[in-house]
């Protein structure tokens, strides 16, 4: 079953007859469109949901964890509230972190008593874990994926993958620093490990991008961002502490089929 709202439904008939270009289809993406479920783009990439009552429930200059059921922590490790009218499906993301029987723990960061800007610190109460969405794709479609990523202190380098396809069968991404923060890493292909050196609580972000295509039949895609080097703070009351990402998302364009000295191949026609 598809649940579109009008001008999304009318985006995936310009795109099927190859009338509108990546460009558009990125200006679409703010209208959230679900088929059979699950919606086709990342949902609160941008971590403004419920963020003016996120922001008042933190209590302190520090991260806090959301739980599967919308409770945040607010003073204490003990201390778990309710976020007002949360919904998970609106909430988006999911992780496979648990503590103190929380579960699918999210850590949400910001900077100082700053009101601001939030962002996803992924090293939770556990080293090596990962947040993810489940997202309903295109088969043969290209999707541009694009985050914002810094490390949480500058004492340490901190490193991410993003690991793209059926759920349970997630591969590591190649990846390309689109934007570099001027602290010395070069813009370019990084590999399949992002690492930044500079932090979030300094605005030192710098911003990666990559691109997947869907196999044939995949209809269900799990987009994964799992920690690969973050601060031990065993012995400290946290286990770990790292990789902070933001705006998170992707644009979707069809493959353009091209003929090079008798070779073939696709590349994305993504938003410039």
């Amino acid at each position: 079953m598809s649940i579109t709202k009008p001008a999304a439904g009318l985006a995936a008939i310009l795109c099927s007859i190859g009338l509108m270009t990546a460009g558009a289809m990125g200006a679409q993406a703010a209208e959230l469109e679900y088929v059979d479920g699950l919606p086709t783009q990342i949902v609160n990439g941008d971590l403004e949901y419920k963020s003016n009552d996120i922001n008042r429930m933190l209590m302190a200059p520090t991260g806090r964890f959301i739980d599967a059921a919308g409770l945040i922590v607010t003073k204490d490790i003990l201390t778990w509230e309710s976020i007002p009218g949360f919904e998970q499906s609106d909430f988006g993301w999911k992780s496979d972190d648990s503590f103190l029987g929380h579960d699918s723990l999210v850590e949400i960061q910001r900077k100082g008593m700053d009101t601001g800007n939030l962002w996803i610190e992924i090293a939770a109460a556990s080293q090596g874990k990962y947040i993810y969405q489940d997202v309903n794709t295109i088969p043969g479609a290209v999707y541009t994926w694009h985050l914002d990523h810094a490390s949480r202190k500058s004492s340490m380098d901190d490193s991410m993958q993003v690991l793209i396809g059926a759920p349970g069968h997630e591969t590591a991404q190649p990846a390309e620093r689109t934007v570099s923060n001027g602290l010395g890493d070069q813009t370019g292909d990084v590999g399949d490990v992002i690492t930044t050196h500079g932090t979030a609580e300094n605005d030192q972000w710098e911003t990666y991008e990559g691109t997947y295509v869907v196999p044939e039949g995949q209809t269900i895609t799990r987009f994964t961002f799992r920690s690969v080097a973050d601060d031990d703070q065993q012995g400290a009351g946290f286990t770990a502490e790292g990789n902070c990402i933001d705006n998170i998302g992707f644009t979707i364009s069809w493959p353009l089929t091209y003929d090079l000295q008798g070779g073939a191949g696709i590349i994305p026609n993504k938003e410039q």
